[in-house]
Formats: structure tokens, sequence, C-alpha cells
């Protein structure tokens, strides 16, 4: 025995060694009393020592990193000195022979003698490299899913609540960067939700119980200090560090405003339903599974006289009585048990024992089948039914019965299906005539191919089964087109004697209106919607107390003059304008009342295509109330009515410039009321026939002197004749009731015609004349004075005449030969002026000049520029003196854009923008037009505002003849006129140099500050009077001007 113990315990090592071996692990030992370190081959290898085995204690770590080496040997003395029991476990970082890091694990124990000195230590290695470096790849995918979480996550430690670890999701709910936050107490981010917060992480911190929020809404100020507002859904973890040994908190957030919203858009969309639910003429109510009344709508209310809440809870058998219950419970256990029934009965005695109604019940169900109420829908067919009664209580015969059923009825008999018997009724859905009669009901409606009701036929006829349908869909050709048309119908087998299938009887109601009604309420929201979006005139829906535009039709959006983008706006960042007017604290007043408000020609002021102008509207605010009774939005509906107050405001206008006429030309007016011969005169009148009374018979003739009345009374028989011309215009003499005396008036006037061309009143005027009689009487005196003597002065005119017509002739020979010499003149000034220019030229580059001298010429260089421009305007005006250009058409989309293309450097180098609209192709002289636009343009680039980037638009309109004459006295009559307007947002000039600009030479301001020759504008009048157009222009100082060209689109027929 005792020499086999050695012998196994050798054994036993071996097997350790080999383990050991097999597993990669190193063995060392310090030999403390000689301070020196042993290792076997592998720990040998990990420590890159070469194969050496034993050797003195400071060799034994000459490859640690340098950073790792202190904590190594601090960890092998802490060992030594008996802490941690002795036990040393540290990893560290090997520096290889080519350059590369191995990462180590050193645990070992110390061992000690009862005096506690430390005799030995031993452990092992072991080769940690890959093992870091999976942990340290699956911290970052960790990390990597952090960041690319959908959700929020943010770590939070210490009191402090400092943010260790945040992610983009995170970050961009609060509106804060990721390196705004990290590192930092969170509070100090966004301090302004610190006070709802912070006790739940404090919480969650101390108890170490996870805490869970719903749907809580916040308000932050992000970096930009943009407001951001949501709701969040959170989960708040406890957390230690395992290292530090911190407590900390981790959060989960999610973004749940959509969601909220959503169910807030579904609650809005309820209201919605409700209100339109209100709006259909038949009754609509809920029953739940006790066959109590939940909820219905106005129509009810107004039936039964009842309120909101009054038949709330009740049972129907409670509500309707006895009686009309019996009749209706059969339908109502077929309705419970999941059928939808339709039937048709007398209304319940405390409604009306009179009228009928025509019901359904729909079952309301979860989503495992079971019936959990119904909606009922209840029409008043009172009047049908009593044309169905009626008919019924008068014909006798089946036949008649069956001609003259409110329902549609055929038969069709023979597998075949032929059309044997069939009421106008059915024929009338069909859209088919009865003629067709006898033949099989595929010929009589071969558009039923392919749709299901010819394999039902056949399944019922083989079968005898009948089928009912109900609300299905067919596709009939009616008067020639193909319609979906919905029917409640049932197919039922006809048998013989026998008990055999001969055919099927066909029952069919129309229920289009019904199904088209219930497919509108499903699409509530839809066609709220589409209403606004169609409506016929402005609408829109505000929702909040902001106002915010949450619907709004084209024709809302052209009131406003914005377009689409204005949809989700509050209304006053939408119209700013609105501000400082009275409808958005109207709005407001109806949010907080629910009071409805409405106004008519109400004025507003809109920036409508970039103008602030004076709208007036019929418009009305109305609130929509959410199930709580609570305004959520205001529905506002406008009538734009600015013509017709303007137009108001022109007639009160005119009317009271024709009564200022009247006056002022101290003339009468009356009218005669034809049928009763009642004769109205204004005061004037009165006092010229010394009448008292205002209106008076037609005895009043007794006022006209006798020998003018019987002449004036035929006019006025004339004027009144039936299909007359209507007109009276007459002189004669009054006579003052009173004093006698005679009065001589011309007086005139129009009858008015009914639509049958009898007279209904003849109105006019009255002038005294009287004076301008007489004159006439002394002129017509004069006139024969004068006569004769103008006779022997039209023999000197005739010869005047002849004067003047040579004197024209040669005033015609003065201006050609005048432009003539112009153009000479300036082309032969030419030839001395460049002269002028080279020799200034040299001598100012002579560099032994005197500086008095140098600035002489260089004045003298400036003249000369300046009059070698005005000989070039002086040429270019002469030539445009000649009217012998070729017009063709012209694209003048064409000569701005080459314009504009001429003056891009400039425009670039001043930031100007240049726009251009839509031009017109018009017959005019292409030269011409080139240099009218070239100039104008120059103008606007030349006299801009300082720190201003100039504007130059260019745009055009055409123009009736109306509004031609405004600028032409005699527009060209086959020709279409249009307006081409230059405006720029430059200096502008006083109103009072409209036309002097235009004057050869003419300038506002010094050649200093603003070059130039002062021709240019000159040069574009005389083109447009070349054109047969005209221009002017429209100014304020400081605000730009507006050049208008008035041109033809042709120049002849």
């Amino acid at each position: 025995m005792s020499d086999s113990t050695p012998h196994a315990s050798d054994k036993s090592r071996e097997r350790i060694k080999r383990a050991i071996t097999a597993a990669g692990i190193g063995v060392w030992e310090i030999n403390i009393p000689d301070n020196k370190i042993s290792c076997d081959g592998r720990c040998a290898a990990l420590f890159e020592l070469s194969g050496q085995h034993e050797l003195p204690f400071s060799q034994a770590f000459q490859n640690l990193h340098p950073y790792d080496k202190p904590a190594v040997l601090a960890a092998i003395k802490n060992a030594l000195s008996g802490h941690d029991n002795g036990a040393i476990d540290i990893t560290c970082r090997i520096i290889t022979a080519n350059d590369t890091e191995r990462s180590i694990n050193i645990a070992g124990t110390a061992s000690f003698n009862a005096a506690g000195i430390p005799t030995a230590c031993c452990g092992i290695t072991r080769d940690i490299t890959n093992s870091l470096k999976q942990i340290e790849a699956g911290e970052t995918r960790f990390q990597q899913l952090v960041q690319d979480a959908s959700v929020g996550m943010i770590l939070l430690v210490g009191e402090d609540m400092r943010v260790e670890m945040v992610n983009e999701s995170y970050s961009k709910l609060i509106g804060h960067k990721v390196a705004e936050i990290i590192h930092r107490p969170l509070f100090s981010v966004i301090p302004e939700v610190e006070k709802e917060f912070r006790p739940i992480i404090e919480y969650v911190r101390q108890t170490g119980e996870t805490y869970n929020l719903h749907n809580k809404s916040y308000t932050l100020q992000g970096a930009d200090n943009q407001t951001i507002k949501g709701h969040i859904s959170a989960v708040y973890q406890p957390y230690k560090d395992p290292n530090t040994k911190e407590s900390g908190v981790m959060v989960v957030v999610y973004d749940v405003t959509e969601q909220v919203m959503a169910r807030q858009k579904v609650r809005e969309s309820e209201s919605l339903l409700k209100l339109l639910s209100d709006s259909v003429p038949a009754m609509i109510f809920y029953l739940d599974n006790e066959q109590r009344y939940t909820s219905y709508n106005e129509t009810f209310m107004q039936w039964y006289k009842v309120d909101a809440t009054q038949a709330i809870g009740i049972t129907a058998r409670e509500f309707i009585g006895e009686t009309t219950y019996n009749r209706i419970s059969p339908y109502l256990q077929k309705a419970y048990a999941g059928e939808q029934q339709r039937f048709e009965i007398p209304a319940p005695g405390r409604l009306n024992p009179h009228k009928w109604l025509s019901i359904v019940y729909t079952p309301n169900k979860r989503e495992d089948g079971k019936v959990i109420g119904l909606i009922v829908h209840a029409t008043d067919i009172t009047e049908s039914k009593r044309n169905e009664l009626a008919l019924r209580e008068s014909e006798a015969r089946f036949r008649t019965i069956f001609e003259q059923a409110p329902m549609a009825i055929a038969l069709m008999e023979g597998s075949d299906m032929v059309v044997t018997l069939g009421n106008d009724k059915m024929f009338e859905i069909w859209g088919k005539p009865a003629t067709l009669t006898g033949l099989p009901v595929m010929k009589v409606l071969p558009e039923l191919e392919g749709q299901p009701f010819k394999a039902l036929m056949d399944k019922v006829y083989d079968t005898g089964t009948p089928h009912f349908g109900t609300g299905t869909l067919a596709k009939l050709v009616r008067n020639g087109i193909l319609e979906d048309a919905y029917f409640d119908f049932v197919y039922t087998p006809v048998r013989n004697a026998e008990g055999n299938v001969t055919g099927i009887m066909t029952l069919a109601t129309e229920v289009t209106d019904r199904q088209l009604a219930s497919q509108a309420i499903a699409r509530s929201e839809a066609r709220f919607r589409s209403l606004i979006e169609e409506a016929p005139v402005a609408t829109c829906l505000f929702t909040g107390r902001e106002q915010t535009i949450a619907l709004a039709n084209d024709m809302m959006l052209r009131v406003w003059g914005k377009g689409s983008a204005a949809i989700g706006q509050r209304l006053e960042d939408a119209v700013p304008e609105l501000k400082g007017q009275p409808f958005l604290d109207i709005l407001d007043e109806v949010f907080t009342t629910g009071i409805p408000y409405a106004a008519t020609a109400a004025r507003a002021e809109l920036e409508v295509d970039g103008v602030l102008g004076s709208y007036y509207f019929n418009f009305t605010y109305k609130p929509l109330f959410n199930e709580a009774g609570e305004v959520y939005g205001i529905m506002d509906m406008a009538v734009d009515v600015t013509e017709e107050v303007l137009a108001h405001k022109t007639l009160e206008e005119k009317e009271m410039f024709l009564n200022n006429a009247v006056e002022l030309a101290e003339l009468g007016t009356w009218s005669i009321d034809i049928p009763t011969g009642i004769i109205t005169y204004s005061e004037r009148m009165q006092q010229w026939l010394g009448e008292a009374q205002s209106t008076l018979r037609s005895q009043s003739s007794l006022r006209i002197a006798p020998h003018d009345r019987e002449r004036v009374r035929n006019a006025l028989d004339k004027a009144m004749e039936k299909e007359g011309s209507g007109h009276f215009d007459e002189v004669y003499t009054i006579v003052h009731a009173i004093t006698g005396v005679s009065r001589i008036i011309h007086s005139s006037g129009r009858t008015r015609f009914d639509e049958k061309g009898n007279p209904l009143n003849l109105s006019g005027t009255a002038q005294d004349i009287t004076m301008q009689r007489d004159l006439q009487t002394t002129l017509e005196q004069e006139v024969q004075m004068r006569t004769e003597e103008l006779a022997s002065a039209v023999e000197e005119l005739q010869a005047t005449n002849e004067e003047l017509a040579n004197a024209n002739e040669q005033l015609l020979r003065s201006n050609e030969e005048l432009a003539q010499y112009a153009y000479v003149a300036s082309h032969d000034l030419q030839e001395p002026l460049r002269k002028i220019l080279v020799y200034t030229s040299m001598l100012a580059n002579d560099r032994e000049m005197a500086p008095r001298s140098a600035d002489l010429i260089a004045k003298i260089a400036a003249s000369s520029e300046r009059m070698r421009l005005l000989i070039l305007g002086l040429l270019d005006f002469s030539r445009l003196l000649e009217s012998d250009s070729v017009f063709q058409y012209i694209d003048l989309n064409n000569v701005a854009k080459d314009v504009f293309h001429d003056f891009e450097l400039v425009a670039r180098e001043k930031g100007a923008t240049l726009k251009m609209g839509k031009l017109p192709r018009i017959e005019a002289v292409g030269l011409q037009m080139n240099q009218l636009f070239y100039n104008l343009v120059s103008n606007s680039l030349k006299f801009t505002k300082a720190g201003t980037p100039p504007v130059i638009t260019v745009s055009a309109e055409m123009l009736t003849q109306e509004q031609t004459r405004e600028y032409i006295r005699t527009p060209l009559s086959f020709a279409t006129y249009y307006k081409i307007s230059v405006t720029d947002n430059g200096i502008g000039f006083e109103k009072q140099y409209n036309d002097q600009i235009f004057e050869i030479f003419k300038r506002l301001h010094g050649r200093e500050i603003y070059p130039g020759s002062g021709i240019g504008l000159a040069l574009c009048r005389r083109i447009i009077t070349n054109h047969n157009g005209a221009l002017y222009t429209r100014s304020t100082p400081g605000e730009g001007a507006t050049f208008c060209l008035i041109l033809p689109h042709k120049q002849a027929e």
C-alpha cells in the first residue's frame, strides 16, 4: 500500500496537468524567500518570456502593458499582505513580439504560516483576449440596438439624475441633440417638466419598483426655443451600476401623440356622425342587450316630444306600450338572434296611431358574433302606406293588385325563367318596357350576365328553397345607362298541384336611397370633409380654442387669398391680416359660449394676391359640440357679397348724384300711375302749379294753358299706347292755380310696360325754360342780324382755309426736314466728338501733366461722354419719327426673356429678381419692342433703393373695349388691346411728374446720382405712339413705380 500511494498521487497530478494544459491555462508560483517566480511553458508563452521557466521577480513582468503593470504589482502586494484572504484576480494586457496586445487573467492565492508571514503564492494565467472581444462586441451591439431603437431610451444615475446613456429617439422627442444631454443632469436640459417627472424618478430610484406612465401630455422648449407638445407613455425601471454600485433609473419612452390625437379625431368624428344623424329626417336610436334606449337622434326627440335624456334607460316595452311592443316582439327576437329585420307597422299610440313606420333592426355584434344591441332606423312611410292601403281597398281582383302593388312583382316560369307576368313597378325598376313579357329573363335583362341572380334563380328552382336578399347590389341598364341599384328581394318557388316547382315569384323593393344613406352614415367623416370641400359657398372648419384650420374648401382659400398650406395652421397665422379685426374675438366668443354668430355685409381686410383690399361677406359661425356637450370646433360658412355691397353703394351714390343733379338743374319730377290716373309731383312742380298736395287726379291738366292742352293730352295718350314707343317730350305753358302766372316748361318722360305690353306708369322730368324762350326770341332777332354779316365772312374763311392748307403742307415738309436735320446733325457731330474723346484719353494718360490740367481733362471727357449719349439718343429718337417700319407678329415673351438675359450680370450684381408673367403675341416692330423693354428694365435697375434688392415684374392682361377707352379715346375697332405692366420696388417719384418724365431730355435727378441721357422714356412713348397705343405710369415715392403699356394685338384689319 505504501508503495502504491505516491504512484497514485503522481497519476492524479499528471491528469490535472494534462487538463490544465488542454484548457490553455498556465501555472505560476512565486518563491518568496528567493524573490523569484516559476512558471510552466504555457504561462511563459502567455507572458512572452521565450521559454524561460524561472527568473527574478522583477523580470517576470517586463512585457506587461505600461498602464497595467502598476495595478498587477499592487494586486500581488495586496495578496501578500493578507488582504482579500490573500486572493489575486486581475486582468491585464501583454505586449506581444509583433506589437499586438493580448489580454490575460492572473488568478492565485498566497499561503501564510502561523505567524501570518507569506510563505508562497501560486496561481494560474488564462488568455481571455477572445472573451473580452466577444464582451465588447456584445456591448457594442447592445449600444447600437439602444441607439437604433424606435422608442426613446435614457439611463439616469445618481441623485442629480445624470444622463449616462441616451439614444437619438429620446433626443428627438425632447428637441435636443444627444451631445447636449449626455453626462448632464436631465432637468438642467429640460427644467420645464422637472416638477411633473422628478417625483416619479425619485420614487423608482428609492423604492426599486417599476413605474408605468400612460398617455401623459407634456410641453417642452426645444434647443431652438420651439415649443414641443405631445403625449407619451413610459416605463421607469430601477438600475444599479455593477461597478460603482450607484443607483439609477432606466426609462423607456413611447411617443403616443399620434394615437392620442387619433382617438381625439375619432371622438370628433363621432360628434360629426351625431350631427349627421340629427340631420337625417328619420328616427335613429340604439337599444342595448336589455332593450333599453341608450341614444337617439334629434328626429326621435321631435317625434316623441322628449328631451335628450328623458327616454335614456327606459325599455322599449315601457316606452311604446304593450300593444305596439307585442307587434314588434317577433322582429326584436330575430334581430337579437343576429338577423337583420325590416318591417312596417303603424306608429305607437303615443306617437300618432295614423302614422306608418318602416323599421330596420340591424344587430350590433362583438367580434365573437354575440349581439350586444340593435341599431334601429325608423322612416315615416305614412304617405306611401296610405297609398298602398287605399289601393288594396279599391281593387278586388288579384291581377289588378298584382299590377298595382307598391312592391315590384314578377312571375318567371320554366327552367329558362320566361317572364310571364310583371307589374309596372317591376318593369320600372328593371328600366325595361312591359312589351318584353314572354321572353326569358336573361333576354329581358342581358346585363345580369356575370351577376349572381340567374344562379340564385336556378338554385331556388332546383331546390325549392326561397332566397332572401337584403340591400343587394344589381347593375341594371336603365334609360340607356348602366346604373348601380340596391334591392331587398325574395325568390319564392311557385308549385303546381303536385308540388313540383314550375317557376319563381320575384318580389323586390328598390332600397338604393336607403342603402346609400347607410353607406353615407358609415362614411360620415369622409362625407363631411367632402361636404366642406365641395360646398357651393366658402366653408371651413376651425378646431380648438386656437382656431386651427382643420378643413377648408377651395372657395374659402380663394377668399383668404391663400393656398392649401394654410390648412393645419392657426387662423391668425395663416391669415395674419385678421389681427386687429373683430373676427378672431368673435370666434373666441362663439367657442366660449357655444352661441352661433351670423353677420351680413361684414367688412374684412384681406390680402389677396399680395394686395390688401376691403371685401364684404355674409357669414355664420356655428359651434360644433362633442359628446360631452363641449365646443370642439366652429363651422364657418361665408358668401362674398363684395360686388353686391359695392353695387348698392354705387346705386346710392348714383341716386344721390341724380337728386343733386335734379336740384342743381332746378328740375321738377312727375309720375303718372296709369291704372289709377293719380299723378305724383315733386315739391318744385307743386310750386310751379300752385298745388298744396303732391298727388293729384288727372284734372290737374286744367293747369295747362288752353292752347297747349289738347296737344299735350294727345302726346300723353300716344306715349301710353300699348306697344307704343312710350316716349313723351313736349314744351307747353302751365298756369299757377293761385297767382295765374304763366310758365313755359319742357317736359319729357318714358312709359314702363308690363310683360304683356300694358302700360304701368309714365315718369319724367320738367324744366322751366321760360327765360330760355325769352332769350331765344331775342337771339333769333340777333341771329337774323348776324346772318347777313356771316355771309360775307364765309368768303373770307374760304380764303383763309386755302392759306391754312398751304401752311399745313409747308409744316409737314418742315417736320421731315427737321427730322432729317436732327439725324444728319447728330450723325455728323459724332466724328469730331470721337476725336475729342481720343485726344482727352491721350492727355489723361500723359504722366507729366499737371494735376489741375488732369482734373480739367477728366471733366472734358465726362462731358464728351454725356454728349455722345445725347447724340445716340437723338439718333434713336429721329429714327422713330420714320413711319416705314415693317410690322410683324412678335411674341413678347421672347422679347422680355432676351432683355432679362441682357441684364443678367447687372441683376446678379444688384441681387435683383426678374419676374415675368404670360405675355401676349402682337403685331409690332421687333427692334422697337426690344428697345422699349430694354429701356424700361434698365430704368428699373437704375433707380433702386439702397439696401433693398430690386424686384422687377412684367405682367399682362387683356382689356375690354370699355377699359381701353379709359386710356385711348378712339381705339382701333378691329383690335384687342392688352395692358402690359412693368413694376419695380425702386425709389419712385411724385405724381406731379407722371407726364414730365416722358419729355425728351427731362431728368428728375442729377447726373452725379443717376447717370443717363434723359431720352430713354421719351423713346418709349414714341415707340408706343408708333404702335397706336398709350403709355402712362403710377408711382409713390419710396415704393417703386409701374409703367403701363396699352398696345393693340394687330395694326390693320
